[in-house]
């Protein structure tokens, strides 16, 4: 009897144990989607900036031809 409790008990620490690792597994795969996401967001900031830079001189160029 005693050993019964013993297993039921063990058994639903198993139970919740399982379930916070699959809680944890997809906290994982959401971090790392995330991630992901910021270094694409990082990368097109980049581009931008460069975009701007590249336009910037365009026009400063322009405004000289212009005095």
């Amino acid at each position: 009897m005693i050993k019964t409790v013993k297993i039921n008990m063990l058994n639903g620490t198993i139970n919740s144990l399982q379930e916070e690792r699959k809680k944890l597994q997809d906290d994982v795969a959401r971090g790392e989607v995330a991630s992901k996401e910021l270094e694409v967001a990082r990368s097109k900031i980049k581009e931008l900036q460069l975009q701007i830079q590249l336009e910037a001189g365009q026009t400063k160029g322009q405004l000289m031809l212009l005095q």
